[in-house]
């Protein structure tokens, strides 16, 4: 494998015995990944034998796409191979016998603490931006061993995000052992100008200053601020629907009917709430007979179901004639691509048809408090669950042939 100079950097420091922490970040498609990938297993195969070293993200699936397949390319670089154990992957040390390494994942919410059940001589995060804190904060404490490092890859986030707060200040001393890389567009002499200008189109507001231009953006307060209101189309112009259902037992269940138009702009023109703290709770299976009558005569493509709601997710698929599915929960991607499609003209909302779900979305903001430790997350204050089953919807739907749990699937005509 060939490297750039900026990816040499790492290497540099991965092999510098006065650095301790090694961080990389910058936007989308820079090669700072499978850099630190690649200089995390040289020193590995180099300094150490029998160690063991963690690999952590958010998830398995992340995990495996974006550290394990370049992981597998640079071992084979170096002429040997990255095997799966039982346990996790090994590879060949040329000081002895093969290193471990072993997968933690931050979504896990038990991974925190089998993190400090056990040391090891390095680790390597990924999206470390997206990590719980708490999980970061626990690889780090574990790598006691003399010698032991810290590697991570990240797209910038807010200013004040805990792992910039922690690290970069101590980046500013060339004695503290910490070295803070961060890489750009330019630094990947593979990248078109036609591939950038497709990024610089994908997003908007503070996600484009990080994704793109790698910078570290202040979130925004509102997040939906390029929200549209317009009247639905009539009839003839729709050539479907998709329906997003957020569910809450003793809160509120709020059903999102979305249009879908010929030239692919989807139009919120119908709405369906129970709230259960005004009326009492109400059965799923109630629930899915009552949202079955509510949208009886409209033909549905697909509905996309809370992933947390179970039960609400079989009954409906006993009532409707149409895919159902358990929605995507990415809220960090989903609310981005959301607001994407409405500052694109792409996404409408009938103020008039849906009057909940235009007042919730006027009302949906990231959580104050977290905004100022650089967290971004949407205040729970009860004007979520429309937004949150437009997120269900639309996510899901741009995203279909990832893996879902499937309650029903309509027979092929």
């Amino acid at each position: 494998m060939s490297w750039s100079p900026k990816q040499r950097e790492l290497f540099d420091a991965w092999h510098d015995p006065g650095v301790d922490v090694i961080l990389a970040s910058g936007p989308v498609q820079t090669g700072k990944t499978v850099g630190q990938v690649g200089a995390a297993l040289s020193w590995m195969a180099a300094e150490h034998s029998g160690e063991d070293f963690i690999l952590g993200s958010r998830s398995q699936r992340q995990l495996m796409g974006s550290v394990v397949k370049y992981a597998g390319r640079a071992a084979r670089a170096m002429g040997t191979e990255f095997v799966r154990t039982s346990s996790g992957w090994s590879m060949e040390s040329t000081c002895g016998p093969p290193n471990n390494f072993i997968p933690l994942y931050g979504a896990d919410a038990g991974s925190a603490d089998k993190a400090r059940s056990f040391s090891a001589v390095g680790a390597l995060l990924d999206e470390m931006t997206l990590l719980p804190p708490d999980f970061t904060d626990s690889v780090a404490d574990r790598l006691s061993q003399d010698g032991a490092k810290l590697g991570g890859a990240m797209n910038p986030g807010p200013p004040l995000h805990p792992v910039r707060a922690r690290w970069w200040p101590l980046a500013q001393d060339p004695d503290s052992g910490v070295r803070w890389i961060d890489f750009a567009l330019s630094d990947n002499p593979g990248l078109s100008d036609r591939f950038i200008a497709q990024l610089e189109d994908r997003y908007v507001g503070a996600m484009k200053q990080r994704m793109v231009y790698g910078e570290w953006a202040a979130g925004e307060a509102e997040i939906w601020a390029e929200r549209r209101s317009s009247p639905a189309p009539p009839a003839w112009d729709v050539v479907g629907h998709i329906l997003g259902v957020d569910w809450g037992h003793a809160t509120s269940t709020h059903a999102v009917l979305i249009a879908i138009t010929a030239d692919g702009r989807y139009w919120c023109c119908d709405e369906w709430e129970w709230t259960g703290r005004a009326r009492g709770p109400l059965d799923e299976t109630i629930q899915a007979h009552k949202i079955a009558k509510w949208v009886a005569g409209r033909p549905l493509r697909r509905c996309w179901v809370d992933p947390s709601a179970t039960g609400l997710g079989t009954a409906l698929a006993q009532v409707l004639a149409c895919d159902v599915l358990a929605a995507d929960n990415n809220v960090g991607d989903g609310i981005q691509y959301v607001r994407w499609l409405f500052s694109r003209g792409r996404l409408h909302v009938d103020e008039d048809a849906c009057p909940i779900l235009w007042g919730q979305c006027d009302n949906y903001h990231n959580n104050p408090d977290k905004l100022k430790i650089g967290i971004e997350e949407p205040l729970k204050d009860g004007n979520d669950h429309g937004p949150d089953g437009l997120r269900y919807a639309l996510w899901s739907e741009a995203g279909r042939g990832r893996s879902h749990r499937i309650y029903r699937r309509r027979p092929a005509a």
